[in-house]
């Protein structure tokens, strides 16, 4: 997941140099109550290191949670069984 004001920048990089899929989730700050953009992206493990720096790039202060998957399935990952 990564919570930021560059969402849109972030996903548009993700998209093109890395070539996965993002989904934007519409969100709320409870302590600020501000409206923001949550977007959540599977990658494998050995993506991990160019996420980071194209989130670190376009927005040093973007909240990034990384969390182990079990499994995915679908395009770019299994196929459906």
């Amino acid at each position: 997941y990564i919570i930021s004001n560059k969402s849109i920048e972030i996903a548009d990089r993700i998209l093109r140099d890395m070539d996965r899929g993002v989904t934007a989730l519409q969100g709320v700050g409870m302590y600020s109550r501000d409206e923001r953009v949550v977007l959540l992206c599977v990658i494998n493990r050995f993506e991990t290191m160019k996420l980071r720096n194209i989130v670190s790039e376009l927005d040093p202060g973007a909240f990034l949670i990384a969390t182990n998957v079990h499994e995915a399935l679908g395009e770019g990952f299994k196929p459906h069984l």
